[in-house]
């Protein structure tokens, strides 16, 4: 990210310091609670956030089918094709 996009560094300097970004990690479906334990560690371990428990409250997690689902959702077909029943969501030709 420093140097893949222009103002990197200061953005990354932004993003460490802060104590009011919160992060979406996604992971693949079927991933449950020790596995986010694992990712929420990681992101300890690269610096996204402190070892404290407000921090860790800070870092929240999505299937990689829910964003799917909400990519298709928001960008490429209009919200009346879709019929929701409970956690499923059916899309209308």
């Amino acid at each position: 990210m420093e140097e893949s996009i222009p103002s990197g560094q200061s953005f990354w300097d932004a993003v460490e310091t802060a104590e009011n970004i919160e992060f979406v990690l996604t992971h693949p479906n079927g991933w449950e609670g020790a596995q986010q334990a694992q990712m929420r560690d990681a992101a300890i371990h690269a610096g996204l956030i402190n070892d404290t428990p407000s921090s860790r409250a800070r870092v929240h997690f999505v299937t990689e089918g829910e964003v799917c689902l909400q990519h298709i959702y928001s960008t490429e077909h209009p919200p009346e094709r879709f019929s929701f029943l409970g956690e499923l969501a059916f899309l209308h030709q």
